[in-house]
């Protein structure tokens, strides 16, 4: 017995080293990352004056060679809150966000079941920058997170860098058959009008640290962080969003006028659709940087 003991505490031991030595690794040598136009702009060290971040919902709803100012894009698939502002600490950790304005899309999702393979973010919203906390998720999810952790640290696949450029979704993949339900878009926009669903406890608190973290980036930085509300919310309202980073941080793109044919489906807009979100974050930008 006392055998099995020791060699237990062995191999615990043997662990904690292991996953210390993984977690060093990410952290401060090899980071796998899987937005390839992160990873463009940390190697060629460069950004334009405006930053957009976000997941797949901002990376087709924004038509780059409408925007009126110079912008880079770095929304990618799979992308949610964590992801979002692991993205900006990746920029702060370069020195790429001196006197920038960024335009940061949290997109509100189950962090833990969702993320389509995007998991480079999970240690660092967990261990490093601490921006969510197991304590925020009842103990029956603590094995997930902790899954998705392990799966990050161990996870060293070759990082893929390329330029943002922007495509009609409908376009991309014309393979899907798929529609959005004007039912059910119906009611996501009465839900956030009325706030009849509350934001999740754990996204909540959540966005309180994230609230914190970006007003040290701000002052640290000399650079604007806004947050964008993206037009297909799904939990949450405005007077929400105010409560946590003021209502001068907030862009609310609810407000503009969609229309059905605008939607490719629930969850992204169509290439009518991305016009007029461009045009409105045109907009936007000009009152802005007045």
């Amino acid at each position: 017995m006392r055998s099995l003991l020791k060699e237990t505490l062995k191999f615990g031991a043997f662990f904690s080293l292991f996953a210390t030595v993984l977690l060093l690794v990410d952290f401060y040598g090899y980071d796998r990352m899987s937005n390839t136009y992160l990873v463009q702009a940390l190697e060629s060290g460069e950004v334009k004056e405006n930053i957009f971040i976000g997941s797949s919902k901002l990376k087709w709803s924004i038509i780059d060679s409408l925007l009126s100012e110079e912008s880079t894009i770095l929304a990618e698939g799979g992308q949610f809150a964590f992801a979002s502002v692991a993205v900006l600490m990746k920029l702060k950790e370069h020195h790429l966000l001196d006197g920038r304005t960024i335009y940061l899309d949290l997109q509100e999702a189950n962090e833990i079941s969702s993320g389509y393979g995007q998991w480079w973010y999970f240690s660092e919203s967990f261990i490093r920058y601490r921006y969510a906390n197991f304590p925020d998720y009842p103990a029956e999810h603590w094995p997930a997170i902790f899954a998705r952790v392990v799966r990050d640290i161990t996870h060293f696949g070759p990082n893929a860098g390329q330029k943002f450029r922007w495509r009609p979704l409908e376009k991309s993949i014309s393979h899907l058959s798929v529609k959005a339900d004007k039912d059910s878009l119906e009611t996501f926009k009465n839900e956030f009008d009325n706030c009849l669903v509350p934001l999740p406890v754990s996204y909540r608190n959540s966005l309180l640290r994230i609230n914190t973290l970006f007003r040290k980036l701000e002052a640290q930085a000399n650079c604007r962080i806004f947050v964008l509300i993206p037009p297909y919310p799904k939990s949450g309202c405005l007077s929400d969003y105010v409560k946590i980073f003021g209502r001068g941080k907030i862009i609310d793109l609810t407000q503009i006028s969609f229309e059905y044919d605008d939607f490719h489906d629930n969850s992204h807009v169509n290439g009518r659709g991305a016009v007029k979100l461009t045009e409105y974050l045109n907009s936007v930008m000009g009152e802005v940087s007045e």
